[in-house]
């Protein structure tokens, strides 16, 4: 009986995992940081979720730059797993944002953010990690800084972030 409860709750898991894939994630929000934002938007999302090991993720969302964006800005993403570093990557953001058709520099005003990178083929398997992702201007101004609900998680306990899995 143990064994059939067992093996229910295994293939719900696993049912679980394959319908969230390609889903989205939006349970971000503002790192409060001290220093002010040049990208107003509230409604950032990560897609797809789970993220694919190796495959392309994106973030989006829409709203307004209150100042250019210029050459040598930076997109990086930090990930943490019970309060250890996990992830620390780096990407020149205005070559991201020009692989989908809006190359630097970006005028002030209302703006549609689409960035995609491919997940890390390092990222733990099935493991929830809490995210920073953020993106410093040329001039190192902060243009936004968004993270999961957890993020620095330094307590004893799991992640309650986003998930990579390894997809078809």
């Amino acid at each position: 009986m143990k064994f059939a409860a067992t093996l229910t709750v295994l293939a719900s898991a696993a049912l679980s995992v394959a319908s969230a894939q390609g889903g989205t994630y939006t349970a971000l929000s503002s790192c409060n940081s001290t220093s002010s934002v040049h990208f107003d938007a509230s409604n950032y999302s990560i897609s797809p979720s789970p993220m694919c090991i190796g495959k392309p993720f994106c973030m989006t969302a829409s709203g307004t730059i209150s100042t250019p964006i210029t050459q040598g800005a930076e997109y990086i993403i930090r990930g943490r797993y019970i309060g250890h570093s996990v992830i620390n990557e780096s990407y020149d953001l205005c070559a991201l944002l020009a692989a989908n058709g809006t190359p630097c520099p970006i005028a002030a005003g209302a703006f549609n953010l689409n960035i995609c990178v491919n997940a890390m083929p390092n990222l733990p398997y099935n493991m929830p990690l809490d995210y920073q992702f953020y993106a410093t201007n040329g001039d190192s101004e902060l243009i936004f800084c968004q993270i999961t609900p957890d993020f620095p998680s330094r307590a004893p306990h799991p992640a309650s972030g986003i998930v990579a899995t390894t997809c078809a």
